[in-house]
Parts: structure tokens; sequence; C-alpha cells
């Protein structure tokens, strides 16, 4: 009893003899070689699947890496960004508050309501979300629009 059907199709000529040549140089039968690319073709959903599932292992690797590189340049940035704001408080406690409030008996408590007098207004105006940016930049387009100043020489 055979476990295999028969089926009987006309092909092109010179697909017959491809068919046969392959068979004939791996030594298996032409059954074997036409069973093969029917499984093929009729597999062909499940093979793009596969090879798109593959792809997108790929694609989903290299952005995992590509963000580990932005989380740690992130990362430095904050440091830095940390370490100049650091360096501007240190600034106005330590060098530019004791330099504009005169000295007296009570110049260590005058200096430090000046800083803490300082720090909120820096974070009420941050409550404000870039306020301070837009100021700056409504600054600027009031500068750009007036020309160069003639008394700093154009600068």
């Amino acid at each position: 009893m055979r476990h295999k059907g028969r089926i009987q199709h006309y092909v092109a000529r010179e697909l017959c003899r491809k068919v046969a040549a392959l068979a004939a140089a791996l030594g298996v039968t032409e059954s074997s070689v036409t069973e093969a690319a029917l499984l093929e073709y009729f597999d062909r959903e499940r093979t793009d699947k596969d090879w798109l599932v593959r792809r997108l292992d790929l694609i989903a690797h290299a952005f995992a890496q590509i963000q580990g590189s932005v989380d740690r340049a992130c990362a430095r940035v904050q440091s830095d960004i940390d370490l100049l704001l650091d360096t501007i408080g240190v600034f106005i406690r330590y060098l530019f508050l004791p330099a504009i409030i005169k000295p007296g008996p009570d110049q260590e408590q005058r200096i430090e309501s000046a800083y803490q007098g300082f720090l909120r207004r820096v974070f009420d105006q941050n409550r404000e979300s870039g306020k301070f940016k837009r100021e700056v930049r409504d600054a600027g387009a009031g500068i750009a629009g007036r020309g160069p100043n003639p008394s700093s020489g154009g600068r």
C-alpha cells in the first residue's frame, strides 16, 4: 500500500531537466525534489513569518542598544547639569552674595536670607515651567530687532 499520491502535471522541458539534474547531483529521486519544492511553496507564508520575526528581533536588539547608549548619554548630561547647578549655587552663596552685601555683624544672616530669597525666586519661576527660558528668548528677539548696539561695538 502506497503512502503517497501520484501527481502528473505538465511543466516546461527546461524545468524537467533542472529537476532531473538536481536530483542526480543530490543523489535523490526526482519525486523528492518535486515534493521538497512543493512543501517550500506551500510553507512560504510560514517562512516569511519566520524571516520577519528574525528581522524584528534584530531591529529590537538594535533599538535596545541605541536606547542604552541614549540612557548613558542622558545620565552623563544630567551629571554635568547637576555639577553646573551646584557650581552656580556655590558661586552665589559664597562669592557673589558676600561681595554685594555690606560687611557688618549680621552679614552672615543677611547673606543667608538673600540666598534663601534667591532659591525661592528660582523655585517660583521654575514652577511656571520654562518662564525664564521664554524671557531670555523674548529678550533676545527684542535685541535682535533693534540691531547692533553702538555703545558695545556692535556685539
